[in-house]
């Protein structure tokens, strides 16, 4: 069985925009505005949630973004 099924994923349709690594549950979502996210226990990297408390729901301080060409 492949656990890295799904690595990035974008869905406007469910109002999420970014989620990382969902296969068994997403390490981190955010949503279309980046101003919330959730983050939880992944099969991909085998994580603990980002957040421990809110069901792993959190509002967005600061984003980083990269771009390479």
């Amino acid at each position: 069985m492949r656990v890295n099924v799904l690595f990035v994923y974008l869905d406007q349709v469910r109002c999420m925009l970014l989620s990382v690594a969902c296969r068994g549950g997403c390490a981190i979502t955010l949503d279309e505005n980046l101003l919330h996210g959730r983050s939880e226990h992944s099969e991909t990297f085998d994580n603990e949630p980002l957040v421990a408390s809110h069901n792993g729901f959190f509002v967005v301080a600061v984003m980083e973004v990269f771009a390479f060409h």
